[in-house]
């Protein structure tokens, strides 16, 4: 799979923190977390169609680390309530209804969906640990210590991983965890770009970082080095980190 990079444009258009995109299931908007100048962050709506930003929902907490959960009603986030404590929480994507899941579990900085009910948590231990939740029953498991903030779903042929970088050696890796929270060894673990830490995955099984304007690919299962797939630098780009591709 090759990539093309068009123009590009900012959709934000905001002089503070902007960051962690994900797009809708359909692609017609994107969700982030932004910091409109009140000192605290809030989930933001861009419409592809209208170009159009909103606040998702406007709350006194900072709310992190938007994302999508399986059926499409969904959205969670990581709330930073005024204790300081960072849970999950879930909102209705029309109504805005809240509610806190697995409330037990603190101290959680980024999160991905495997299905409707099972959540990988990154938790602020030390070092950095990743947490298996189930949220219909509030049953948690520990998968993995070390670990890096960046973590994505990836189906393949077969099935269900979820993808998340881990320090071993020295090094950082990405590697995949199956639906019962352990460590799948028939995934060859990915050596991430040097100088970079964040990936997302497409639906062709490449995976994607990037390393100041440049975007670079690795074939899941085939792939043996990065390759340069798109340069940004044209559009004024000059330090990606976190991304997403719809």
């Amino acid at each position: 799979k090759t990539y093309k990079a068009g123009t590009g444009s900012n959709v934000s258009n905001n002089p503070g923190y902007d960051n962690q995109p994900m797009f809708s299931p359909a692609g017609d908007y994107l969700l982030y977390s932004s910091d409109r100048g009140k000192g605290q962050t809030d989930i933001c709506r861009y419409d592809f169609y209208s170009r159009k930003n909103e606040v998702f929902k406007e709350t006194p907490e900072s709310e992190f680390s938007p994302s999508f959960m399986d059926g499409s009603k969904y959205i969670s986030t990581v709330v930073v309530e005024a204790d300081s404590s960072q849970h999950l929480w879930r909102y209705h994507k029309d109504s805005k209804q809240a509610v806190t899941l697995l409330p037990k579990v603190d101290s959680i900085g980024y999160h991905g969906w495997l299905d409707d009910r099972t959540v990988f948590m990154f938790i602020l231990t030390q070092p950095f640990s990743l947490v298996m939740g189930d949220v219909k029953n509030g049953q948690t498991k520990h998968v993995a210590d070390s670990i890096g903030r960046s973590m994505a779903m990836y189906r393949s042929p077969i099935k269900k991983y979820l993808l998340f970088t881990q320090i071993e050696n020295g090094k950082m890796l990405i590697k995949a965890s199956n639906s019962a929270g352990v460590i799948d060894k028939s995934f060859k673990p990915v050596p991430v770009l040097e100088g970079s830490q964040d990936f997302t995955i497409d639906n062709r099984g490449n995976l994607l970082m990037a390393k100041g304007a440049k975007l670079y690919s690795w074939k899941i299962d085939g792939g043996n080095e990065w390759k340069e797939v798109a340069d940004f630098s044209f559009s004024g780009v000059k330090n990606i980190t976190r991304l997403n591709i719809n």
